[in-house]
């Protein structure tokens, strides 16, 4: 297995020859946008070189859901700036090296290695990410809510994406970003908090169709998958419809009036859009655009109207 197939980020290789972007991404979701761009031109996967030790550490700290998804995608190899330590082999940060490994990377190899030990640890990148798929695809349910991870959420899409495109019909992706659960978290326990995140779950079900599906992306964000829609406009009135039902106050033991204030990044796809990691990414960057206090924003395809329908006439209000 030679470099020259994998795709290159980072400070150049003497063995790179595939698609390269020489430019290190500033921050995750710089990264988390460049690295699907340059899986579509690499055929085998992904090779990472931080220019040194610093960025090496920031990208450690940068293991969000939507860069772990990305790297799982297809096989991917870090180059570490640092070079090998006496004695062969690579210096051990073992905080570093555990963020790292939740970022779903086959391998962390030492800077410098000769063109045939680097082309032998890539092939067993490729057969370690092969042998590791049934184990993402078997990634268990979220234990607070009950309900699908990330991870089984974006191989449904996936599907939905390939039958729409034969079948054409609007879908939309919604990420709902709840901060104040991290808050909430510290101030009341783990218990109070998954207590509240079933609470949450429920209230949306109650705003969704029986073929919508309500997921866990990480500790403060919830995402929707509407599986059909009566034309694109429609997402925008189901968003409107869970800020206010999440926005209502909640009650947990003694402690009233809780709230919290939902921002929702919304996508609608649209014809030629298969890809669900794209998709996803789209979704988050309507996300960062989002302001507080119930605020969504949306990308509509441009043959979608803006003159909104219910996704759903006889779904309860809340």
């Amino acid at each position: 297995m030679s470099a020259a197939s994998f795709g290159w980020i980072g400070a150049g290789h003497p063995a790179a020859s595939g698609p390269v972007e020489a430019g290190w991404p500033r921050d995750a979701g710089a990264a988390a946008q460049l690295w699907p761009r340059l899986l579509g031109r690499a055929p085998a996967g992904l090779l990472l070189q931080p220019p040194d030790e610093a960025a090496l550490q920031a990208w450690a700290d940068w293991a969000t859901p939507a860069l772990a998804a990305v790297c799982a995608a297809r096989p991917t190899v870090l180059l570490d700036p640092t070079g090998p330590a006496p004695g062969g082999g690579r210096a051990t940060d073992l905080a570093r090296d555990e963020a790292l490994a939740a970022l779903g990377l086959q391998a962390v190899l030492p800077g410098g290695l000769p063109p045939a030990a680097l082309a032998a640890s890539l092939g067993f990148a490729i057969v370690r990410h092969r042998l590791d798929r049934p184990l993402r695809q078997l990634a268990p349910l979220d234990a607070a809510t009950g309900l699908p991870s990330r991870a089984q959420l974006v191989p449904q899409i996936q599907q939905m994406l390939a039958l729409r495109e034969r079948e054409p019909a609007p879908m939309a992706l919604l990420l709902i970003e709840l901060p104040e659960l991290a808050e909430l978290r510290e101030r009341l326990g783990e218990g109070a908090s998954a207590l509240l995140r079933r609470k949450l779950a429920v209230r949306m079900r109650a705003n969704l169709r029986g073929s919508d599906v309500v997921a866990v992306d990480g500790p403060t964000r919830l995402a929707v998958w509407l599986a059909r829609l009566d034309q694109p406009a429609s997402a925008g009135t189901v968003a409107d419809k869970l800020i206010q039902a999440l926005a209502r106050p909640l009650q947990l033991g003694e402690a009233e009036g809780l709230r919290v204030h939902p921002r929702i990044g919304l996508v609608v796809s649209g014809p030629g859009m298969l890809d669900a990691e794209h998709l996803w990414q789209r979704a988050l960057a309507a996300l960062d655009g989002a302001a507080p206090l119930g605020s969504k924003v949306f990308f509509v395809p441009a043959e979608g109207r803006a003159d909104a329908a219910a996704n759903d006439p006889a779904d309860p209000a809340g």
